[in-house]
């Protein structure tokens, strides 16, 4: 059993291992040193949590729709923000072949093949078998 842990463990080093791995962790370590691109992300989280709050409660008014505003402000201003969207883009990149090895590994489980399931070597891009 200590031998499947094992393995699952070299796997993640191995998809850390790839550029998409290593794109994401170097755009993840230069986020992880800029206060603003955190605080902006910190604020970002506040705002969206209290915003969904008021939508559960069933509000609207004035209010409301400043939240909206300022949320959609925010937002605006991530997109500007480089450090973070190349946080997302890489960290995107790198779940879109994570999430590839798992339709794999699931399609492994479930006892198919390449040709039946799971992806194939060339990536997503010009497969046709998942989706």
């Amino acid at each position: 059993m200590n031998n499947l842990f094992e393995q699952a463990r070299e796997l993640a080093k191995a998809l850390l291992d790839t550029k998409e791995g290593k794109k994401y962790q170097e755009a993840k370590y230069i986020f992880e040193g800029d206060d603003e691109a955190i605080a902006m992300l910190q604020e970002y989280a506040k705002k969206t949590q209290d915003f969904q709050m008021r939508m559960q409660k069933g509000e609207s008014g004035e209010s409301f729709e400043q939240a909206r505003e300022e949320l959609n402000s925010l937002v605006m201003e991530m997109k500007e923000n480089s450090i973070i969207t190349e946080l997302f883009k890489a960290e995107g990149e790198f779940n879109q072949m994570v999430g590839s090895v798992m339709d794999i590994f699931n399609a492994t489980l479930m006892g198919e093949s390449e040709e039946q399931g799971g992806c194939c070597s060339g990536g997503c891009g010009g497969c046709s078998g998942c989706h």
